[in-house]
């Protein structure tokens, strides 16, 4: 892909100061795998992944369901040619940890110390290690860790699963037999019916008429 004499402001993406009505829309607006599959296609087909051809108008005219800052920004920050969308490595972490520890959330700012890692990817990263607690002191190894639990997490739910399980084994009726002593092949619980004092029932009858 030919990215010659573009300017850093044609990557420029709403990463920094973005406001939460923002980043909530976004939410829904993700793109599915297919959405990523059709991008790349109509981009490769009209204009042979060249950015400085490109126009964005007619790109989401052609996926009719995602806006031209939808199209521009997904496929600048993760499908072009050259981006690395591979998980990052404890180094990576490290050094992400360090540089927001030294120069804040210059999101474009650290990018530049990464390898073929766009800005929107860096703060993405940022935000999962913050949920994760991670800091410079156990970020190498939080991917271990938080693996470790989701293991446990996953093992206890399927222990509980088949304990509900073993719990609804005696659910089931017993199979009555019919024999001498059973000849009609009554339940205890038809037994407790049939040995009920009837004349309760009549005088009950009695009192709610």
């Amino acid at each position: 892909m030919s990215t010659e004499g573009l300017s850093d402001e044609y990557f420029i993406s709403s990463s920094e100061d973005e406001s939460s009505d923002e980043i909530s829309r976004k939410r829904h607006d993700l793109f599915t795998k297919e959405d990523d599959e059709k991008l790349k296609s109509i981009i490769e087909k009209y204009y042979q992944n060249d950015l400085r051809k490109i126009n964005w108008s007619f790109v989401s005219f052609q996926m009719s369901n995602k806006n031209k800052r939808q199209c521009k920004d997904r496929y600048v920050n993760y499908l072009r040619d050259g981006i690395n969308c591979d998980k990052f490595s404890p180094e990576e972490n490290y050094l992400l940890r360090c540089k927001v520890d030294e120069i804040g959330h210059k999101w474009r700012m650290i990018s530049k110390f990464f390898v073929n890692r766009t800005d929107i990817m860096i703060k993405a990263q940022c935000r999962k290690l913050m949920r994760r607690h991670a800091t410079k002191e156990n970020v190498m190894f939080i991917d271990a860790e938080y693996l470790r639990r989701s293991r446990n997490k996953r093992k206890q739910s399927h222990v509980k699963l088949e304990n509900h399980k073993k719990s609804n084994i005696n659910i089931n009726p017993t199979k009555i037999e019919v024999n001498e002593e059973n000849p009609l092949g009554i339940t205890s619980l038809d037994k407790c019916f049939l040995d009920t004092n009837f004349e309760d029932f009549m005088i009950f009858e009695e009192f709610i008429n």
